[in-house]
């Protein structure tokens, strides 16, 4: 487990088990749960995309927050996870973390950071555990374009939900907080 530039956001590596079956991978546990100050994970989703799907950026605001745990199946994402802050001396910035199915590797996000991810592949699936059951009144979606991850991303090729597509800006995100 090592902390990436983002105060809080873990890379985890879980040991991987290979045989002539396949493998095998322990992603949750109540130990790891508990190393992460969480106190369980109510909640696991999971996605499958297509190449080229951008999914977010997204969080729930408090007190509904959702600490994420990210981990990649199949396929491979560019995963971001953007500072919002208010009062963070990184606020604005993100961090771009490469996930891909087979690694063992998982991402952990606190809740007080919006997060998002590109496909890479066709068929990519991602499963994600949060902390919090799903709010949908508490949800907030703001637009990557509007945000330093525009620039790590070829953006005309994304293809976007309509929710997306319509999420505020950062700059609007920040005036709700005040």
């Amino acid at each position: 487990m090592r902390e990436l530039e983002l105060p809080g956001v873990l890379m985890i590596k879980s040991q991987l088990h290979r045989d002539s079956r396949g493998s095998f991978v322990e992603l949750l546990s109540p130990h790891l749960a508990k190393t992460l100050g969480v106190r369980s994970f109510p909640q696991v989703n999971v996605s499958n995309s297509l190449h080229n799907v951008f999914r977010g950026m997204h969080l729930q605001d408090e007190p509904h927050g959702q600490d994420k745990l990210i981990h990649c199946l199949t396929g491979s994402i560019s995963d971001f996870v953007l500072d919002v802050r208010p009062d963070s001396p990184t606020l604005g910035e993100h961090i771009k973390i490469e996930l891909r199915g087979g690694t063992g590797e998982s991402l952990f996000i606190p809740s007080h950071y919006a997060h998002g991810f590109v496909s890479g592949a066709d068929s990519t699936n991602v499963v994600y555990a949060v902390s919090k059951p799903r709010s949908q009144s508490h949800e907030i979606s703001i637009d990557f374009r509007t945000t330093s991850v525009l620039k790590s991303v070829d953006a005309p090729s994304l293809i976007l939900s309509n929710r997306d597509r319509g999420a505020m800006s950062l700059t609007t995100y920040l005036q709700s907080l005040a």
